[in-house]
């Protein structure tokens, strides 16, 4: 004798139940998936280059951190994290058809993550060059060229009394 919870899986089924909402046996045509398929991969290679662009901006958060910690004295603490702080963004500036190289597709349009990517690489590398500034490290100071002006020739020259000539 079988009881109403018993689940009996060796013999034939003996209910057959209706199928779940939303279920359809009609096997769709391969077109309509390849079509849907290709606009969704290009969406999420679009939303993927953009995340890789605001990447850019977002490392520059710890950095930022690090510059201002590094203080306003001139050491060897302070000179590496802003050399840090430069070469990191240029590097990335080299790199940037590599960076999106992976997203790289006839449907996917990659300009405007490329636009915020070198704009984003350009504020941190504007950031380098402000610690640079606050370092004293830039030349923006009219004494820092002194080495350049042209020395003045005398047009007299005295000699207490005494011909020189």
């Amino acid at each position: 004798r079988t009881r109403k919870w018993e689940l009996n899986l060796a013999g034939e089924p003996t209910m057959v139940l209706p199928s779940p909402p939303g279920y359809s046996t009609r096997i769709p045509e391969d077109e309509d998936r390849s079509r849907t398929k290709t606009a969704a991969d290009s969406l999420i290679r679009q939303k993927k280059a953009m995340e890789v662009a605001w990447g850019q901006l977002k490392s520059f958060a710890p950095t930022a951190l690090m510059l201002w910690l590094a203080g306003s004295t001139v050491n060897i603490f302070s000179i590496l994290i802003t050399i840090m702080a430069m070469w990191s963004p240029v590097k990335a500036l080299l790199n940037v058809n590599s960076a999106f190289a992976r997203f790289e597709d006839k449907q996917v349009t990659l300009l405007g993550a490329k636009a915020l990517y070198l704009l984003f690489c350009l504020i941190a590398l504007g950031g380098g060059l402000w610690k640079c500034h606050s370092l004293g490290l830039l030349p923006t100071h009219p004494s820092d060229w002194v080495a350049f002006l042209e020395h003045k020739q005398p047009v007299q020259i005295s000699g207490g009394g005494v011909a020189l000539v």
